[in-house]
């Protein structure tokens, strides 16, 4: 199977690469909080569009309302599971860099707790993981409806040949 006879993985992925840069971009110190309502905005935007060119890069026909549900479904599927990766990167990483701080104000005489900070930073980053797990299907369902609206839009608005 390749990816060219896939065109619902390739949106998916597609997707789930773009999420992931805005992920990453958004935990940066400095410029996260220019990238994180850009990811807020895309939460929405993203799915839709990953149903929309899965349908359009399988070439459905009009009115072919099963094919082009399937294709964004499975676009959307693909993409719920590559946004697992990437919260669950984003959630590390926020946690790494949270730690970092800790660290950093450990050493500039700020801060004096070391022992409650290097202790926490398995516990949280345990329950975030937990957190993200746990929530994932409803993150997986969310982006298959998306990607199903936008499949179905795309069919919907395809020209009829007279």
């Amino acid at each position: 199977m390749s990816i060219k006879n896939t065109p619902w993985l390739k949106a998916g992925l597609i997707g789930g690469v773009v999420n992931f840069v805005l992920t990453v971009l958004s935990n940066i110190p400095c410029i996260g909080c220019l990238f994180s309502l850009l990811q807020c905005f895309a939460w929405f935007v993203i799915p839709f569009a990953v149903g929309y060119y899965s349908v359009k890069w399988a070439k459905v026909k009009r009115d072919d309302y099963g094919e082009a549900a399937k294709t964004a479904a499975l676009g959307g599927f693909v993409l719920g599971l590559t946004n697992i990766i990437s919260t669950l990167v984003g959630v590390l990483m926020g946690i790494v860099l949270n730690f970092s701080m800790s660290n950093f104000m450990l050493f500039s005489g700020e801060n004096t707790d070391y022992l409650t900070n290097s202790i926490s930073i398995p516990v949280m980053a345990s329950f975030g993981v937990l957190v993200v797990l746990c929530f994932s299907i409803f993150g997986i369902i969310f982006d298959v409806i998306l990607a199903l609206v936008g499949g179905i839009i795309n069919v919907a608005l395809k020209k009829s040949k007279a």
